[in-house]
């Protein structure tokens, strides 16, 4: 439950979220605190913090034991709420609710040259370039601004957590952490470009995934449209499904809207709270014994990165992590002394991203948190 250094961890966090002895629910103006407790009142002040107004209101509470008692509130968007005894500096319960709307930029209609000759599909839109490796489908090269960002290609690895025991062999047998991509067709149509793709490794009986991606260009982006389907005999579940870039160590700063500042997944959120966030890639690696899968954020209305003067943003998923380390780096190393000195910011951006469970010591994901055998974003 805790670290070499004893500072809890994320489990432990969400195991005292789960146990807090208040309920919160929102209707509306009207927030409801329940008391869990069977055999004492539930007694302290509750502070409601309204973030987007910097506003705090505040109750003195005593509820009955098993009871609940309703609450008049002010409007808001974004409240964090705490409940303190006047014994303790930390409070004993807590709830957040974010309910602001997320409206994803659209990408301007704008003239593009589009050049298929040779190996690759070759785009300028403005000030940005972007290549199209027509023997994989991926867009193996993108710069901006005189800047080279490097590829956007697909992701389906993760490092094998604790949890991942059961799963791993057959992920590892499958090759997914080989994963190689073929392009099978493609077309161009205006400013955009589709392209067929079957991903699996040179030891599959045919491949695990069939994947259609469009690439909509624009100079200040591209949208990636996704369909995929994978084949059930190979392995449960995919590990996690989306897109990763390798950018230069220099896109450092990380300002995001998800579930923080924690990591979070899909059964992994509960202690963490949905607002904005500004962290670092090296803050957001968490420091296992055993290297392995860490700091997504799910919930994710956008996640960015910056070297101080050019800025990747990512809109559309429903997690992603931004580590100085990759799957493959994660994967391969024992213990957390061996990782080598980081070269690289990876910013990933996961249209699925598959639950952590507990089968190290319990039952293993549920059905509803793995990665759809199909589906499309």
């Amino acid at each position: 439950i805790v670290f070499p250094d004893c500072s809890p961890k994320p489990g432990t966090w969400q195991m005292k979220k789960v146990y807090q002895p208040a309920v919160f629910t929102r209707s509306g103006n009207t927030l409801t605190v329940f008391n869990k407790y069977y055999f004492i009142p539930l007694q302290g002040l509750l502070k409601i913090y309204y973030a987007d107004k910097d506003e705090t209101q505040i109750f003195d509470i005593s509820i009955a034991p098993r009871e609940k008692e309703k609450f008049t509130i002010q409007p808001g968007e974004d409240l964090r709420i705490q409940l303190f005894t006047e014994s303790d500096d930390e409070p004993i319960a807590w709830e957040s609710f974010y309910t602001k709307k997320f409206t994803r930029s659209v990408l301007p209609h704008e003239h593009t040259l589009i050049l298929d000759e040779g190996r690759y599909i070759q785009v300028s839109a403005g000030q940005s370039r972007y290549k199209i490796d027509k023997t994989s489908g991926i867009l193996c090269s993108v710069s901006a601004y005189g800047k080279e960002l490097g590829a956007i290609y697909p992701n389906v690895w993760r490092a094998p957590t604790d949890n991942d025991i059961l799963d791993r062999a057959a992920w590892e047998n499958a090759g997914l952490n080989k994963a190689k991509f073929d392009l099978v067709g493609y077309s161009v149509k205006g400013s955009s470009v589709s392209v067929q793709i079957k991903a699996g490794y040179y030891n599959s009986l045919r491949p695990w995934m069939d994947l259609n991606l469009r690439y909509d260009f624009a100079e200040s982006g591209v949208n990636i449209d996704i369909h995929y389907l994978t084949r059930k005999e190979y392995f449960p579940s995919l590990p996690r499904l989306g897109f990763e870039m390798a950018l230069p160590k220099s896109f450092s700063r990380l300002h995001y809207c998800a579930y923080g500042p924690g990591e979070s997944y899909g059964d992994l959120y509960e202690y963490t709270a949905k607002g904005i966030y500004d962290s670092d890639c090296s803050s957001e690696y968490i420091h296992y014994i055993k290297p392995q899968e860490c700091g997504s954020h799910c919930g994710a209305d956008f996640a960015q990165l910056s070297d101080g003067s050019l800025t990747v943003r990512a809109e559309g998923m429903q997690s992603f992590s931004a580590l100085p380390y990759d799957s493959g780096i994660l994967s391969k190393c024992r213990h957390d002394d061996e990782l080598p000195v980081s070269e690289k910011s990876y910013f990933c951006a996961d249209l699925f991203m598959g639950g952590l469970g507990t089968a190290s010591c319990g039952p293993a994901v549920a059905d509803k948190f793995r990665v759809p055998d199909h589906g499309k974003g």
